[in-house]
Order: C-alpha cells, then structure tokens, then sequence
C-alpha cells in the first residue's frame, strides 16, 4: 500500500483515484476537498494558499501519522503543479509548513511547469512565480519537468501521456530508495548533496532514454554507453532550455538500469566526454556526471534491456525561469487580473507577495550567471 498522501482542494481528481483504484490506496491518506469550496483553488495561488492555511492542521496531522511509521525518514517528497491554485497555493502552503515541522528533513520537489505557449490559466504567471520563489526557500533540491518540452517530445494527443515519462523518470529516480543499495543515488539526501553544492541552485533538468512516448518496444539501446549518450541529447531533455553558448553544468548524476558493470560504465563516461552534448562543466567546482547502476524491480518487466535516467544541475535553467519573471513583469505592470488575487487578500499583500517572489527569483537568475565564470565563489563572498 503506497504510503503517499494525496491532497487536492477539488474533489473529483481525487475521487477518481478511489474509483480506478479502490483497493490501492490508504483512505486516510485521501484528502478530497473541503465542504463548501467544490471548485477548489479556482486556479488561484492566494486562494490555494490561504485555504491550505485554514485547514492546515489537517494535512500536517496525515503527514505526521505517516512519518510515524517510517523506520528510517530519509526525506519527504512533493509532487505538483506550478501553475494552478492547488498545486502553486496550497502546495506553497505545505512546503512552508513542513520546513517548520521537520526542519533538518531534506524536502524534495517533483514540479510540473506549465506551458509558456498554451497557457491553461491566465494567473499563470503569477502563480507560477510564487510557487517557484517558495520552492528556492523550502525545499533541498527540485526535479523540472517541463509540460510543454514532454508535449513537444509526446506524438499521442492525449497529453495525460506526458505522465508516462514522468512516471518513468520518478521511477528511475527514486528505485534506489524503495530497493536498498548504496551509493550516490541511494537516498535523496546523499543524491542532492552532490547534485546542489550550493544551497540555492538546486534545480534540476531531467532526461530520459529511452522515450517510452516514442520508442517501441525493442529499443535499439542496448548498452550503458549508448544511454548515456542519448541522455546527453537536447530531444531526451524533459525541459527545453535553450542552448545558450554561457549555460554550464554544475553536476550530474546518471542512473542505469540494465545488465551493465560498473567498469562498463566508467568505460562509457571517459567516451562520451567527446560527445557534441556532452556539457561544459564550471570552473569552480569538480563538475562531473555520476554514473551509477540502480536496481531493477523483481516485480516489473523492464521495457527496454537497458534505460536510463539523468539529473543535470545546469546554469541554463536560468533562461526558463527568466521567461517566467518576463510574463509575471508584464502583467503586474499593468495590474491585469490582479482583482483574482485581492479577493482573498489584500492588494497591499499581494503587490508584497509579488515584489517578494520577484527579488527571490531575479537574485537566483543572477547567481546562476555569476556561477558560469570564473569568479563565482568571489561573488559568493
């Protein structure tokens, strides 16, 4: 019985769950709304926010019958959405609580950004905005994907299928922890200490190969070293990032599943170093991918002889999180739908929250750019 809790303001995501799956799940662990907001957060962050407020003891009560029944709490993991209310307000909401409740667990984000192109709200912008300075403050490292990179990559209409390599990613990402090993991947905490070396910048772009959105069963990729260059390739990204002449690679880790040796792929991280992807790592610190062989379950048959998953801390994600400062600019510019907001809370506080959210985001844009010279730790100083 899975031990994740799942929390939505609106009921019928939730519900829906219970009816797929009705034997799957740990009814306490449900949360389906509350009695007299049927419509949720209504895409708003304030509403999501102060509602999670109100009802707080709630979630943190089913948060700490869980972690009661850990052994060994090695870190807590979100999954959500920046861009609507639930996701972005609430999901604001719990991180703040939880870096109250359990101040020296490392938190770890699995945060869905939205499109920048087709947008599905239109307080996008500043929900996003707010989620992300919040996932800067509260949390030890966070995992990107990108909605509209996975749609770009994704050749069904159907854009639940995007969840599919997501799901594989987190997969991958997180099979050292539910099979014990060791090593650099084997809990969150030891995989984000090499992955963050500084506190701030630690926002990672996934990659994935082979696409289980576009490859067959029977994928030629049948070897470490063959993994590994696919994942170096930009179409495996799971987050566009322009390819900026600047952008640098802080760290990486790669995890293997397969019938590969460790010498196999030592031998496979010494040849892709001449690889065109390959990344230009800073000069500041020992930038390097970490190649590790996870465990596969005993209990799934594995898609592909050899997968592979990889986490990049890179500089370049500068330019995405820019692109959402640019939205948010030009809307608060012009206050536009800024009445969404002041029905739940005051323009004072709200212009505040933003002005905030802003600095947090534009001092962290501007310690990726230092990050990609030579005078980093000086800048740091």
């Amino acid at each position: 019985m899975p031990r994740a809790l799942f929390i939505d303001l609106e009921p019928n995501v939730i519900q829906q769950l219970t009816r797929d799956r009705p034997l799957l799940y740990n009814p306490d662990n449900l949360f389906d709304g509350i009695v007299g907001e049927m419509g949720g957060a209504g895409n708003v962050w304030a509403s999501g926010y102060n509602l999670g407020n109100e009802h707080s003891q709630i979630f943190m009560d089913m948060l700490s019958r869980e972690v009661g029944f850990a052994d060994n709490l090695s870190s807590l993991s979100m999954t959500h959405s920046i861009a609507g209310g639930t996701g972005s307000g609430l999901g604001s909401l719990l991180l703040e609580k939880i870096h109250d409740e359990f101040p020296k667990t490392p938190v770890h984000a699995f945060s869905v950004f939205p499109h920048r192109t087709a947008s599905d709200t239109i307080l996008q912008p500043y929900n996003s905005l707010l989620a992300l300075s919040h996932l800067t403050q509260y949390t030890d490292g966070v995992t990107v994907f990108d909605n509209e990179a996975i749609s770009e990559l994704n050749t069904s209409s159907d854009r639940r299928s995007n969840n599919v390599a997501i799901g594989h990613h987190m997969t991958l990402l997180t099979t050292p922890q539910r099979f014990p090993s060791w090593g650099p991947g084997a809990d969150m905490a030891s995989m984000f200490s090499l992955l963050a070396p500084m506190p701030r910048m630690h926002f990672m772009v996934p990659s994935l190969a082979p696409m289980p959105t576009l490859k067959p069963k029977g994928s030629r990729i049948t070897s470490a070293g063959m993994v590994l260059r696919h994942l170096l390739a930009p179409e495996n990204a799971l987050v566009a990032l322009q390819q900026e002449p600047t952008s640098r690679m802080i760290s990486a880790i790669a995890l293997i599943q397969g019938s590969s040796k460790p010498a196999e792929l030592a031998q496979a991280l010494t040849s892709i170093k001449l690889d065109k992807h390959c990344p230009i790592p800073v000069t500041w610190c020992p930038g390097t991918i970490i190649p590790y062989h996870v465990p596969a379950s005993p209990f799934v048959t594995p898609r592909a002889k050899t997968v592979g998953a990889l986490v990049t801390n890179t500089t370049g994600i500068r330019h995405l999180f820019g692109s959402f400062l640019n939205e948010h600019n030009k809307m608060i510019a012009t206050r536009a739908h800024l009445h969404h907001f002041t029905k739940h809370t005051s323009e004072e506080d709200a212009l505040a929250r933003f002005t905030e959210a802003k600095e947090t985001m534009t001092s962290l844009c501007k310690e990726y750019e230092a990050a990609e010279g030579d005078n980093y730790l000086s800048y740091m100083q």
